[in-house]
């Protein structure tokens, strides 16, 4: 599976949404803080697994759309 990136800015803050297959951890998206679309804490803000790369794009979707209720 091809990374998925998105850039998204809520209140000011810009996120990176980040999905793809790891090696370790299989199919993740992971969201961290960035500023100028580079990461400025490699906390992650929020992570969810899949177990297929369809489940793992939706995922990602779904999490660029409602980026603000996952941040909650």
């Amino acid at each position: 599976m091809k990374q998925l990136i998105n850039f998204i800015v809520i209140d000011g803050q810009e996120y990176m949404i980040s999905t793809k297959d790891t090696f370790d951890a299989g199919l993740e998206t992971m969201v961290f803080e960035s500023h100028n679309q580079k990461v400025t804490n490699w906390f992650d803000v929020y992570v969810n697994h899949y177990d297929t790369v369809d489940e793992a794009i939706k995922g990602h979707e779904d999490v660029v759309e409602n980026l603000e209720k996952y941040l909650q």
